[in-house]
């Protein structure tokens, strides 16, 4: 579990109760920032996906509540994403920003990227595009609303 996953989790469910769907991409074998969501949110559709059958196999003894799917966001399904008040992501290398970002641009949902640590994982997260920097507790984090930016 991440340092920061009690302070992640309390900026997202404060911010974002009463959403119909949350999604985290590429969650790999830490499923504990979407399991405390849904304990949070019940009433919320929360998915975690990742494109690894082996991710999703682990992760699936944690998450009883979850919806876990393969995807690929690189081709992703639509569908998965349509209606999503949030797409987040944690640790992502920077070609998955960049692919959320597309998709954001195209479906209208907030973005979350929690790099590691306090570095931007490779990638920039212009102000003048909509990014703000967030410290919530002790996360710090990369915050998009969906319609606040233009590319």
């Amino acid at each position: 579990m991440l340092r920061d996953t009690n302070d992640l989790v309390d900026f997202i469910v404060k911010t974002y109760r009463g959403s119909e769907k949350i999604i985290e991409v590429g969650v790999g074998s830490q499923p504990w920032i979407a399991k405390r969501i849904k304990e949070c949110l019940g009433e919320t559709r929360v998915i975690v996906t990742d494109n690894n059958r082996s991710n999703l196999d682990y992760v699936r003894r944690f998450l009883s509540d979850v919806e876990i799917v393969q995807d690929d966001i690189f081709s992703p399904r639509i569908r998965i994403y349509e209606g999503a008040r949030l797409v987040y992501s944690i640790r992502p290398p920077t070609e998955i920003v960049l692919e959320l970002l597309k998709l954001s641009l195209i479906l209208g949902f907030d973005m979350l990227v929690r790099p590691y640590s306090d570095e931007e994982g490779g990638y920039t997260y212009p102000k003048k595009s909509g990014w703000q920097q967030m410290l919530h507790g002790k996360s710090v984090f990369n915050w998009l609303t969906g319609h606040a930016f233009t590319s």
